[in-house]
């Protein structure tokens, strides 16, 4: 359902996931391309950067907060929040920084979060669809 609702959306929109733990090292973030990424992927058809086969998730790597500057190149950035829509704890030090908030993507209203409670399950999947859905929803018309 969420294909065909934003379909025009999904096709014409470089997407890109960011997240980080809470056993991140400190100044650090990463590109989430397993999980709930991989669920707007593959099921919803959503153009998220991914490891190349047989590589190591880039979920796995982290990049420095001056890196988020290259997220810049992404039309739509999504990022972790709680079920109350505020971002996660270990995801705070992010938005706090002046680069995340002077991110086009930010100022233009096409930062978008997320909750994924988890996907193992089919009802935390149906949940981070529904969060999705609602995301996709809030992009400025036109988009």
């Amino acid at each position: 359902e969420i294909r065909e609702k934003y379909r025009e959306i999904i096709d014409s929109t470089s997407f890109v996931d960011v997240t980080r733990w809470a056993s991140s090292d400190p100044g650090t973030f990463a590109i989430a391309d397993i999980g709930c990424s991989e669920i707007a992927r593959d099921e919803v058809g959503m153009n998220f950067p991914e490891a190349a086969e047989g590589e190591n998730p880039l979920a796995w790597t982290s990049y420095s907060f001056e890196q988020l500057v290259e997220l810049s190149e992404y039309d739509v950035i999504t990022y972790p929040v709680d079920a109350d829509g505020q971002p996660t704890e270990p995801f705070m030090p992010v938005v706090e920084t002046n680069t995340w908030k002077a991110l086009p993507a930010v100022t233009s209203g096409r930062a978008l979060g997320v909750f994924c409670p988890g996907n193992n399950s089919y009802g935390s999947v149906l949940r981070y669809l529904d969060s999705l859905d609602s995301a996709l929803a809030t992009l400025p018309a036109g988009e």
